[in-house]
C-alpha cells in the first residue's frame, strides 16, 4: 500500500489483494451494523463505504455482486 497526501487530499494505491481485502471490510462493516439495530453509523461514513465498496468490487462470474446501499447507512 502507497499513500499520497496534499493538502486536502490523500491517494491510496493498493495492491489487488490489498484492495480485495478493503472491499471485504467494507462489507462487514456494513453488515455488523446493519445486524445490530442499537449500532448506528454516520450516514458520510456509511457513504464512503458504499463508494470503496463498489469502487473496488470485482464483478463474481454471474457479474453481479452484494448490494450495500441500504437505507440504514
Amino acid at each position: 500500500m502507497r499513500i499520497a497526501k496534499t493538502l486536502g487530499h490523500q491517494c491510496v494505491v493498493l495492491t489487488d489483494a490489498e484492495a480485495e481485502n478493503l472491499v471485504e471490510a467494507c462489507a462487514l462493516m456494513v453488515l455488523a451494523v446493519e445486524s445490530d439495530p442499537r449500532v448506528s453509523m454516520p450516514p458520510q461514513m456509511g457513504a464512503v463505504l458504499c463508494e470503496l465498496f463498489e469502487g473496488l468490487k470485482v464483478p463474481d462470474q454471474e457479474g453481479s455482486t452484494p448490494d450495500l446501499t441500504s437505507p440504514s447507512l
